[in-house]
C-alpha cells in the first residue's frame, strides 16, 4: 500500500493514525477515541482524546485462588487528551466501543471523570476476561 496514493494521507504519520487504532505515549497502551477536529476545538495544535490503561494485570498462574485471580485481573484506566507529537501510531486496532463512555465531557468535572475512568475499566476488564487482544494488556518493555 503506498502513502503517496492514498486521498486524504497527509504522510506516513498519518497512515495508522485512526480512531480505534492502538497508540503508545509514555509506554503505556491506549486507543484513540477522537481526533482534534470533533474533539475540543479550543486548542491550537493537533490534538487527540485517547482512553488506555495506567496500571496493567498482574500474571495468574494455576494455584492462585480465586479471590487472588480476581484481585490479578484488575485494570487501572486512563482518559486525557494528547498533542499528537507525544503518541506513536501502531498497525493494531482494538475493537472495544468506548465511544459512548468516552468524550470530551470528562473536561468539565472532576465527578465526570471518574466516572468516565470508571466505565472504560469496566470496558477493559471485560475484554481482558474474554481472553480477547492480549497484547493489549502486556506490559510494554523497551
Amino acid at each position: 500500500m503506498r502513502v503517496d496514493l492514498l486521498e486524504g494521507w497527509k504522510g506516513k504519520r498519518d497512515l495508522y493514525s485512526r480512531i480505534g487504532g492502538g497508540e503508545i505515549p509514555n509506554s503505556r497502551r491506549e486507543v484513540r477515541e477522537r481526533n482534534g477536529a470533533t474533539c475540543c476545538w479550543n486548542r491550537p495544535h493537533g490534538h487527540c482524546l485517547i482512553a488506555g490503561i495506567a496500571k496493567y494485570p498482574k500474571k495468574v498462574i494455576r494455584k492462585d485462588s480465586t479471590k487472588k485471580i480476581v484481585k490479578k485481573s484488575r485494570v487501572k484506566a486512563f482518559i486525557k487528551l494528547v498533542n499528537y507529537n507525544h503518541i506513536m501510531s501502531t498497525r493494531y486496532t482494538l475493537d472495544v466501543n468506548l465511544k459512548e463512555v468516552v468524550s470530551v465531557d470528562f473536561l468539565q468535572s472532576r465527578d465526570k471523570k471518574v466516572t468516565t475512568a470508571k466505565e472504560t475499566k469496566a470496558r477493559l476488564e471485560e475484554r481482558f476476561k474474554t481472553g480477547k487482544n492480549r497484547w493489549f494488556f502486556t506490559k510494554i518493555k523497551f
